[in-house]
């Protein structure tokens, strides 16, 4: 399984363990529910909940209330909420249950309904999953087109936090697959738009890949500066999975400066935080990073414990899936319709050009009878 930058936060944004939900607003939730009404707003607020609980990486809870929303929603007839549900069970399934057929099934079924509504944020929301789907499955071909198809999208919205986060995951897979020279012109895009807005609202992902970006560019304290103001910025928001992940980030180059000291020290401390919360993805980057560690250190016993623990977690993950949903193409529609005038044309000009031919035959033949 990859290590990609973002793969479990990509259909929805944040999550944060110790954020606390407001809970006069949540008290006000569940008000409305006990109203017991078969309505839209049931599943307007079934889905309210259950960002809520993604908010605080309270898988379980909202796993069951995107369940009821979905279900209701059906059952209603009421699109919107079926498209939102249904995107929140893909992403569940993706990011924490590490089911990947089941994240494409449901992202197979929120595509069906997206499409027709012409939506394109949820549109790009799906593309997004797919992306993170296929990279973690090592389809990376098949990532990069949806992701490209994403950015496409994100450009015509010019979108341009959307475009720096999209391009932060195509340079990671670039990455994976040894491209590494178009990974980092992807990062320098990245680079490029945070700068230019003065890093004024950016994302999480965008800061983690400037930091990744001064790294492959060789420049180590850079890089490392650069995850100490990201992860100074997670912990202020208390946003914990990202907390476990910049450990883990941190802890490799520490490897690769040969501070092995300080790469344990990181390591140790994103398994705790992603053990209190069970972050399956993150638990797999620090046992990782963590048996590099100890490998370095000569400590074949603890080094090959934590490789086991990942072996272990990893068991299973990697399987291929099946999917109804073709890529979709890039080509203008104009040009597709240039494209189909043109065939046509050649079509009918191969058959009068046969029809002519037939006839000069037939009159030769029958002038030589």
């Amino acid at each position: 399984m990859v290590s990609l930058i973002f793969a479990s936060l990509l259909i929805i944004g944040n999550s944060a363990f110790s954020q606390k939900i407001d809970s006069l607003r949540l008290d006000s939730l569940v008000a409305q529910l006990t109203l017991q009404k078969n309505d839209e707003s049931t599943v307007d607020v079934y889905n309210t909940l259950t960002n809520d609980y993604l908010e605080i990486s309270d898988y379980e809870t909202a796993n069951e209330y995107a369940v009821l929303a979905r279900e209701l929603a059906k059952e209603i007839d009421y699109d919107a909420g079926l498209l939102e549900a249904t995107c929140d069970l893909g992403y569940l399934n993706l990011a924490y249950y590490l089911d990947y057929q089941k994240s494409v099934d449901f992202l197979d079924e929120a595509y069906e309904i997206a499409k027709p509504m012409n939506s394109t944020d949820y549109l790009i929301r799906i593309y997004r999953g797919y992306t993170s789907t296929y990279a973690a499955l090592g389809e990376y071909e098949k990532a990069l087109d949806f992701n490209n198809q994403a950015i496409t999208l994100a450009r015509d919205k010019n979108d341009q936090q959307l475009i720096s986060d999209l391009s932060a995951y195509g340079g990671n897979i670039y990455e994976e697959i040894g491209e590494k020279d178009k990974a980092i012109e992807m990062y320098e895009e990245v680079v490029r738009i945070e700068t230019e807005s003065n890093f004024e609202n950016t994302s999480k992902a965008a800061l983690v890949t400037v930091a990744h970006y001064y790294y492959l560019t060789e420049d180590a304290d850079k890089s490392l500066k650069q995850y100490r103001m990201a992860l100074r910025k997670f912990e202020r928001l208390k946003d914990d999975r990202w907390v476990a992940y910049t450990h883990s980030q941190m802890a490799k180059i520490y490897i690769e400066i040969e501070d092995i000291e300080q790469a344990e020290r990181h390591g140790l401390k994103g398994l705790e935080i992603a053990e209190e919360l069970n972050l399956k993805k993150e638990k797999a980057d620090n046992f990782e990073v963590l048996s590099k560690v100890y490998t370095a250190l000569n400590d074949q016993e603890k080094a090959s414990a934590y490789q086991e623990k990942y072996d272990e977690l990893m068991e299973g993950v990697e399987v291929e899936v099946v999917s109804n949903v073709e890529v979709p193409s890039n080509e203008p529609k104009e040009v597709s319709a240039k494209s189909s005038i043109w065939s046509s044309l050649i079509n009918t000009a191969i058959i009068l050009l046969l029809v002519v031919t037939a006839v000069v035959i037939s009159g030769f033949v029958g002038s030589k009878k």
